[in-house]
């Protein structure tokens, strides 16, 4: 009697465990998967996409962190890539910043989405056909993780053009701010030879508003140097880039680097009293002095000349910064500036942060405006001086 108690308890347990082996209990580890999107493959100038479950061995088993990195190549002139999420209806979200890094050489570069979708999308666009990318993706299942390293300079740095040729308009717009500002620094090149009477303008786009805010305009100076533009902040979820030509030179390349939330800096213009100069000169001349063991930053300047005109601000010392001249804004001498027509404008700034500052510390430097040509010239300059 006990051995049938003990056999018939013995077939039990077999019973319910051979129930619960064809029963499948969920996933019990953290859902990951990698796979190479992309090698050496051709720009098309149009959205090159990679779904889940359409591109060979890219599957979507339950991951929420994407990782997507790619690389590009020589001879790529524009390059955007983002992580997108699609839900059950088919409509498809943004779920990533947007990378842009393009480059004189062959760069790398990655970005991180978040979201749990039904399927996932990796959509890259670049140009011309001359060029390729390499991308590769890889998800998992976890909590946020902070943007560091290589992350964080695809978050804030944003190559819009990259030997684009100059002799043509070029455009990237609604690029998405990657905090939904316009903060940062712009930085403008002509590369090889450059051209007089191109001009750079920034605008903004708001969901609610078709149409776009400026933020920033500027003439560019007509030599290769690199320019940096201080572009303000403003409510900014979208953003544009417009290059209009100026009718010649060899190529362009044009790099926006955002300014981080919270990123503490001594901006003298912002903290500072500020002085207001106007001027009005037929030939060039000195518009502030010097302070010794003082920087010179210039909040916000405009200007407008009567005749065709090549204007540059320059500091140096002696009569008109004639002793070592260097650049400010436009270039280092008056050929190398800006320039203009008849009734030529130049305008930067809103005296809400340095646009441009003097270099030199010691000696004081002044700073001066030259002029090519003798005909009226005027405007107004806001700056302050400080260490």
């Amino acid at each position: 009697m006990r051995l049938s108690r003990i056999f018939l308890g013995t077939l039990v347990v077999a019973i319910l465990a051979s129930a619960a082996e064809a029963q499948h209990l969920g996933d019990v580890s953290l859902s990951t998967t990698a796979v190479n999107l992309a090698t050496n493959l051709a720009c098309t100038g149009a959205n090159q996409t990679f779904t889940t479950g359409t591109t060979a061995g890219f599957n979507n088993i339950g991951q929420i962190r994407h990782f997507l990195s790619v690389g590009s190549s020589i001879g790529v002139q524009k390059f955007r890539a983002e992580i997108d999420g699609i839900d059950n209806q088919g409509n498809l979200y943004r779920i990533s910043d947007v990378m842009q890094l393009t480059g004189l050489f062959p760069r790398q570069g990655t970005v991180k989405g978040i979201g749990a979708f039904p399927q996932i999308q990796i959509s890259i666009t670049c140009a011309p056909g001359t060029g390729t990318f390499s991308a590769a993706y890889a998800g998992d299942f976890g909590s946020d993780a902070s943007i560091t390293g290589a992350y964080q300079l695809a978050q804030i740095d944003h190559v819009n053009f990259n030997l684009s040729p100059a002799g043509s308009s070029q455009s990237d717009n609604l690029v998405q701010t990657p905090f939904g500002n316009s903060s940062g620094t712009y930085y403008f090149q002509y590369n090889t030879t450059s051209a007089a009477g191109a001009t750079l303008a920034i605008s903004c786009s708001l969901s609610a508003i078709s149409t776009s805010q400026v933020v920033f305009t500027a003439t560019l100076a007509n030599n290769t140097n690199v320019q940096p533009f201080a572009v303000p902040a403003s409510v900014c979820p979208l953003m544009n880039v417009q290059f209009n030509t100026g009718g010649g030179g060899t190529s362009i390349t044009g790099e926006m680097i955002f300014t981080l939330p919270g990123l503490s800096l001594t901006d003298p213009c912002v903290s500072g009293a500020k002085n207001s100069t106007p001027f009005q000169q037929a030939a060039s001349a000195q518009v502030i002095a010097g302070t010794a063991l003082k920087q010179t930053y210039i909040c916000s300047f405009n200007l407008v000349t009567a005749g065709a005109n090549n204007v540059a601000v320059v500091e140096g010392t002696g009569a008109v910064c004639v002793t070592a001249p260097l650049g400010v804004m436009g270039g280092a001498t008056a050929a190398t500036g800006w320039n203009l027509g008849a009734n030529g404008q130049v305008s930067f700034g809103s005296g809400t942060g340095t646009i441009a500052k003097t270099a030199t510390v010691s000696g004081g430097a002044n700073v001066c405006i030259l002029q090519s040509a003798a005909t009226q010239t005027s405007g107004v300059l806001t700056w302050i001086q400080a260490p």
